[in-house]
């Protein structure tokens, strides 16, 4: 082998390495979401969704990355204080009977 070979070899070792580093790091991203979309967040007193725009001012990504929920304002009854963290599938069947019985 020359070594302008053996520099193509050792290059392509690195790109193929980088790749598969890459591709481990979109498959973890993927999963950290799907477990963070399997959650949401509920005003305790009015039962709607709370979004980013409810939690105090950079709560709301301490509360996704911590996991421990912060302090929020509800935009649609003024309730202040913490929400409460619900299963999606459930919140989805709470939101379907609230529109049955109104």
């Amino acid at each position: 082998m020359t070594e302008d070979e053996d520099i193509a070899r050792a290059v392509k070792e690195v790109d193929d390495e980088e790749d598969r580093e890459e591709k481990e790091r979109e498959d973890e991203a993927a999963e950290g979401k799907e477990k963070d979309e399997k959650v949401v967040y509920i005003c305790p007193r009015c039962k709607s969704l709370v979004g980013e725009a409810d939690f105090a001012e950079d709560e709301f990504s301490e509360a996704y990355t911590t996991g421990i929920a912060s302090k929020i304002e509800c935009t649609k009854c003024g309730y202040e204080g913490l929400p409460v963290e619900v299963d999606r599938s459930d919140y989805e069947k709470m939101a379907k009977q609230g529109k049955k019985k109104a």
